[in-house]
């Protein structure tokens, strides 16, 4: 007797399970895309409101110290003949979320400044755009 080789029935998806999969995960995409993306853009915004506030801080400290505005963030990176730096573990300037160097912009009295972040379109002066006086107001507002 000879004996015949057996073929194990081989396992897989059929075109139409594949079909059903690629529609359904395209009804999510498509309902829950645009959510996930307004929730994306908050996060930035926040997280940028929360880094002016924080950096207009750091700007205030070094203001009360030396009696004077910062010329440039490496002032603010930088260890002084202290040994002390206003900000620790930057190598660079600040970045927003979106990429561009937050600004240290002087006000129009003395001692005055802000600091802003141009927002996602990286232009200065724009709608967009979150300032640690906006962002302060946008705290109370809330």
């Amino acid at each position: 007797m000879t004996q015949q080789a057996i073929k194990p029935k081989q396992a897989g998806f059929t075109l139409v399970e594949i079909l059903v999969v690629i529609v359904i995960v395209g009804l999510l995409a498509t309902l829950v895309g645009p959510n996930v993306m307004k929730a994306l853009f908050g996060a930035e915004k926040d997280t940028a409101s929360t880094q002016v506030l924080n950096f207009q801080g750091v700007v205030q400290q070094f203001v009360i110290a030396e009696r004077r505005l910062p010329e440039g963030w490496d002032e603010l990176i930088e260890e002084d003949q202290n040994g002390m730096a206003y900000i620790e573990g930057l190598t660079g300037p600040p970045m927003d979320p979106w990429g561009n160097e937050y600004e240290i912009r002087e006000g129009e009295r003395r001692n005055q400044y802000e600091v802003i972040s141009w927002g996602p379109d990286g232009e200065p002066d724009t709608e967009d755009d979150i300032s640690s006086k906006t962002a302060r107001e946008g705290d109370r507002n809330k």
